[in-house]
C-alpha cells in the first residue's frame, strides 16, 4: 500500500509539472493506453482469455468508460489545473481509504 501511495504521489506531481506542455486529457489518454497494453500483456502471459463471448463486453465497456472519465479526468487530472498536486492526492487518498474501510 505504501508503494501504491508513493506511485500515485509521483504521478500527480508529474501530471502537474508537465501540464503546461501536454494537456491533461492527453496525459490521461496516454496513461490509459499504457495501462491497457500492460493488462493485455499480463493476460496473454497468464493465458487468461479476455475476448471470450460471455456477455460482459458491453457492461464492462460502459463501466470502464464511466470510471475512466469520471475518476481520471474529471476528479483528478482536471482539478490539478486549479490546485496543488498535494490537494488532489489527498482527495484521491481519502477516496481509497473510504473504499478500503467498506
Amino acid at each position: 500500500m505504501l508503494l501504491l501511495t508513493a506511485l500515485w504521489g509521483f504521478q500527480q506531481v508529474t501530471v502537474k509539472v508537465i501540464a503546461t506542455d501536454v494537456s491533461l486529457v492527453m496525459q490521461a489518454a496516454i496513461r490509459s493506453g499504457l495501462a491497457t497494453l500492460l493488462l493485455l500483456g499480463s493476460a496473454w502471459l497468464r493465458g487468461i482469455p479476455l475476448f471470450a463471448r460471455d456477455g460482459t463486453l458491453w457492461p464492462g465497456l460502459a463501466a470502464g468508460l464511466l470510471f475512466g472519465v469520471l475518476s481520471g479526468v474529471l476528479f483528478l487530472s482536471e482539478p490539478l489545473s486549479w490546485t496543488f498536486a498535494l490537494a488532489a492526492l489527498l482527495v484521491a487518498g481519502g477516496i481509497v481509504l473510504v473504499n478500503l474501510r467498506a
